[in-house]
């Protein structure tokens, strides 16, 4: 099993609050589920799970996440 740690150069709390400054924005995933189109979420999340696979990790909250993102997909597109 993989025990690296990854580091990133910007600490969260800069990450969180580039995220506030951006104002009133709406991902591309939302604007997705808005319009009852399939939403992208294969790179944000079906990857990381992929990854963890790959590498003997388990991925329980991504899983968790994956299904519910999924689940709420599939309402949109069959009209809630």
């Amino acid at each position: 099993m993989w025990r690296g740690r990854l580091r990133s150069r910007v600490n969260v709390e800069k990450r969180i609050d580039g995220a506030g400054a951006v104002g009133a924005h709406k991902t591309s995933t939302l604007v997705d589920l808005e319009n009852r189109r399939p939403m992208e979420i294969d790179p944000l999340l079906t990857v990381v799970q992929e990854m963890g696979w790959l590498v003997g990790e388990p991925t329980p909250t991504i899983d968790v996440v994956l299904a519910l993102v999924k689940l709420r997909e599939r309402m949109a597109l069959q009209g809630d």
